[in-house]
Protein backbone atom coordinates (compact mmCIF):
# COMPACT_ATOMS: atom_id res chain seq x y z
CA UNK A 1 0.00 0.00 0.00
CA UNK A 2 2.78 2.49 0.86
CA UNK A 3 6.14 2.21 -0.33
CA UNK A 4 9.04 3.02 1.96
CA UNK A 5 9.95 6.13 0.27
CA UNK A 6 6.34 7.99 0.89
CA UNK A 7 6.44 6.32 4.21
CA UNK A 8 10.04 8.35 4.62
CA UNK A 9 9.01 11.68 3.44
CA UNK A 10 5.81 11.56 5.98
CA UNK A 11 8.04 11.10 8.28
CA UNK A 12 10.79 13.74 7.32
CA UNK A 13 8.00 16.41 6.94
CA UNK A 14 6.78 15.42 10.54
CA UNK A 15 9.82 15.78 11.80
CA UNK A 16 10.45 19.53 9.91
CA UNK A 17 7.09 20.65 11.14
CA UNK A 18 8.04 19.24 14.85
CA UNK A 19 11.58 21.34 14.82
CA UNK A 20 9.97 24.37 13.09
CA UNK A 21 7.12 24.18 15.84
CA UNK A 22 9.86 23.69 18.55
CA UNK A 23 12.12 26.99 17.31
CA UNK A 24 9.05 29.18 16.57
CA UNK A 25 8.05 28.27 20.31
CA UNK A 26 11.00 28.85 21.87
CA UNK A 27 11.65 32.58 20.00
CA UNK A 28 7.96 33.43 20.37
CA UNK A 29 9.57 32.90 24.44
CA UNK A 30 12.58 34.54 24.26
CA UNK A 31 10.84 37.76 22.70
CA UNK A 32 7.88 37.47 25.40
CA UNK A 33 10.71 37.46 28.00
CA UNK A 34 13.20 40.58 26.32
CA UNK A 35 9.43 43.02 25.83
CA UNK A 36 8.74 42.07 29.67
CA UNK A 37 12.41 43.12 30.49
CA UNK A 38 12.29 46.20 28.33
CA UNK A 39 8.84 47.58 30.22
CA UNK A 40 10.18 46.45 33.26
CA UNK A 41 13.08 48.59 32.47
CA UNK A 42 10.84 51.55 31.31
CA UNK A 43 8.80 51.24 34.40
CA UNK A 44 12.01 51.41 36.91
CA UNK A 45 13.57 54.50 34.70
CA UNK A 46 9.76 56.43 35.28
CA UNK A 47 10.04 55.56 38.96
CA UNK A 48 13.47 57.26 38.60
CA UNK A 49 12.24 60.05 37.51
CA UNK A 50 9.73 60.42 40.32
CA UNK A 51 11.57 59.74 42.65
CA UNK A 52 14.49 61.94 41.40
CA UNK A 53 11.62 64.79 41.40
CA UNK A 54 10.93 64.41 44.96
CA UNK A 55 14.24 64.11 46.01
CA UNK A 56 14.86 67.66 44.94
CA UNK A 57 13.09 68.91 47.75
CA UNK A 58 14.94 66.47 49.82
CA UNK A 59 18.18 68.36 48.99
CA UNK A 60 17.00 72.02 48.94
CA UNK A 61 15.63 71.12 52.69
CA UNK A 62 18.92 70.19 53.66
CA UNK A 63 20.49 72.78 52.08
CA UNK A 64 18.67 75.11 53.72
CA UNK A 65 19.07 73.40 57.20
CA UNK A 66 15.33 72.22 57.44
CA UNK A 67 13.57 69.08 57.92
CA UNK A 68 12.07 67.94 54.69
CA UNK A 69 8.20 67.22 54.52
CA UNK A 70 7.24 64.00 56.44
CA UNK A 71 5.08 63.34 52.78
CA UNK A 72 7.97 63.99 50.76
CA UNK A 73 10.21 61.64 53.00
CA UNK A 74 7.26 58.74 52.85
CA UNK A 75 6.87 59.05 48.77
CA UNK A 76 10.48 58.98 48.74
CA UNK A 77 10.76 55.52 51.12
CA UNK A 78 8.02 54.26 48.55
CA UNK A 79 9.38 55.40 45.12
CA UNK A 80 12.68 53.56 46.23
CA UNK A 81 11.25 50.27 47.50
CA UNK A 82 9.12 50.20 44.38
CA UNK A 83 12.13 50.03 41.98
CA UNK A 84 13.77 47.80 44.46
CA UNK A 85 10.55 45.48 43.64
CA UNK A 86 11.11 45.60 40.04
CA UNK A 87 14.91 45.17 39.91
CA UNK A 88 14.27 41.90 41.36
CA UNK A 89 12.60 40.70 38.56
CA UNK A 90 15.42 41.98 35.93
CA UNK A 91 18.16 40.39 38.49
CA UNK A 92 21.00 40.98 35.53
CA UNK A 93 20.08 44.54 34.64
CA UNK A 94 23.64 46.30 34.55
CA UNK A 95 23.04 49.05 36.55
CA UNK A 96 21.30 47.25 39.49
CA UNK A 97 23.79 47.63 41.85
CA UNK A 98 24.27 51.57 41.33
CA UNK A 99 20.46 51.95 41.43
CA UNK A 100 20.42 49.66 44.71
CA UNK A 101 23.22 52.01 46.45
CA UNK A 102 21.68 55.54 45.23
CA UNK A 103 18.10 54.35 46.54
CA UNK A 104 19.22 52.50 49.40
CA UNK A 105 22.95 52.94 50.54
CA UNK A 106 23.95 55.07 53.62
CA UNK A 107 27.42 55.71 50.99
CA UNK A 108 26.48 59.06 50.54
CA UNK A 109 27.69 62.18 53.08
CA UNK A 110 24.52 64.50 51.88
CA UNK A 111 21.18 64.54 49.73
CA UNK A 112 22.93 66.84 47.27
CA UNK A 113 25.47 64.42 46.86
CA UNK A 114 22.90 61.48 46.48
CA UNK A 115 20.68 64.23 43.90
CA UNK A 116 23.72 64.16 41.76
CA UNK A 117 24.21 60.72 40.98
CA UNK A 118 20.64 60.05 40.90
CA UNK A 119 20.59 62.31 38.28
CA UNK A 120 23.58 61.12 36.14
CA UNK A 121 22.65 57.53 36.72
CA UNK A 122 18.81 58.74 34.87
CA UNK A 123 21.07 59.93 32.29
CA UNK A 124 22.45 56.80 31.72
CA UNK A 125 18.99 54.80 31.84
CA UNK A 126 17.89 57.07 29.23
CA UNK A 127 20.18 56.51 26.70
CA UNK A 128 19.47 53.16 27.32
CA UNK A 129 15.70 53.28 27.40
CA UNK A 130 14.67 56.18 25.43
CA UNK A 131 17.77 58.08 23.31
CA UNK A 132 16.41 59.92 20.84
CA UNK A 133 13.43 61.14 23.09
CA UNK A 134 16.86 62.28 26.08
CA UNK A 135 18.07 64.42 22.63
CA UNK A 136 15.28 66.37 22.42
CA UNK A 137 14.00 66.74 25.93
CA UNK A 138 17.98 68.21 26.14
CA UNK A 139 17.63 70.29 22.89
CA UNK A 140 14.36 71.93 23.73
CA UNK A 141 15.51 72.68 27.81
CA UNK A 142 18.66 74.52 25.50
CA UNK A 143 16.83 76.72 23.72
CA UNK A 144 14.99 77.05 26.89
CA UNK A 145 17.45 78.15 29.17
CA UNK A 146 18.60 80.47 26.26
CA UNK A 147 15.13 82.21 25.85
CA UNK A 148 14.90 82.84 28.93
CA UNK A 149 18.03 84.59 29.63
CA UNK A 150 16.73 86.75 26.66
CA UNK A 151 13.34 87.30 28.48
CA UNK A 152 11.35 85.70 25.78
CA UNK A 153 7.89 84.44 26.77
CA UNK A 154 7.39 80.86 27.03
CA UNK A 155 4.37 79.09 26.16
CA UNK A 156 4.32 75.79 25.74
CA UNK A 157 1.91 73.86 27.92
CA UNK A 158 4.51 72.15 30.01
CA UNK A 159 5.50 75.32 30.77
CA UNK A 160 2.45 76.99 32.43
Amino acid sequence: MFNQDTLLGFLVGVIITMLGALFNNQLTIKREKQRIYKVRLFDIYMKMLELYGYYFWISSAEMQKKKPDEKIKYKCRELAWKIADLLRHIDDFKLLEEILIITHSHKYDNASERYRSMGDLINQLGKMINPKYLQVIKNINSYNENNLENNISLNAPARF
